[in-house]
């Protein structure tokens, strides 16, 4: 048997090729090298900015209940203007602090303190704007993860087709087109493709996880603005 296994290992091709994955990047092509690596730094780009953001997200929902909480249980609106640093992450707390301070200023300007009809509507578009100040700074950042989910699989393809050109310019040049001459070039070239989905899929669960929260933050924040309104004008009536 032992004489078997060592007339076998004689009989192996002198040109057999180390197919593992680390060798068949180290051997690829300049193009192919390339690509790689800005799909390796396009990868590490994507997980830090999911990591960012979910930890944004999170702290901000976590703050934003912290904070809805405090307000329907304060006696006085003044208590939860004094715990402003408490959620200043909280989208929902900053569109408070921009309606009240909006009311406070109109308050200011008037002799007797009162609101006007016409107030309501004013303090409206303050809130409004808070609103779409919170949620672009909510997705800031997110574009980059839908920019590599989409950029990432194509750079990938080119990668491979260009490995793949390559691959049969040489099998052609050399005039070989065993197997064993043909796999090599051809795994090195798909590399390319499979380093293109690697950092293609976890953008996509990220921009879609990142962009779920911020809906619901957003359904909060006018919840919320509409609920506040709704107390200004019992005031007025």
């Amino acid at each position: 048997m032992k004489d078997e296994i060592v007339y076998l290992v004689t009989l192996a091709p002198e040109g057999a090729h180390d197919l593992s994955i680390m060798t068949l990047m180290i051997e690829a092509g300049l193009v192919v090298k390339l690509v790689l690596f800005l799909l390796f730094g396009m990868s590490l780009l994507s997980i830090s900015v999911i990591v960012m953001k979910l930890k944004h997200l999170m702290t901000a929902q976590a703050q934003t209940r912290a904070f809805l909480e405090a307000f329907w249980t304060a006696e006085k609106i003044s208590d939860i203007s004094a715990r402003i640093v408490d959620f200043e992450r909280s989208p929902v707390a900053a569109c408070f602090y921009k309606g009240e301070g909006e009311l406070q200023k109109i308050k200011q300007k008037r002799a007797d303190k009162r609101l006007q009809p016409g107030d309501l509507e004013q303090i409206q578009r303050a809130l409004e704007r808070e609103q779409g100040a919170q949620r672009l700074s909510l997705l800031e950042k997110s574009s980059w993860l839908a920019t590599i989910a989409s950029l990432a699989p194509f750079i990938g393809l080119f990668g491979t087709v260009w490995g793949i050109m390559d691959a049969f310019l040489n099998i052609a040049q050399a005039g070989n087109a065993s197997l064993t001459t043909v796999a090599p070039p051809i795994a090195e070239a798909l590399i390319a493709t499979a380093i293109g989905l690697f950092a293609a899929i976890p953008s996509v669960f990220g921009y879609n996880l990142a962009l779920n929260r911020v809906k619901l933050l957003q359904g909060e924040m006018e919840t919320f603005t509409s609920d506040f309104l709704n107390l200004i004008k019992r005031k007025l009536d």
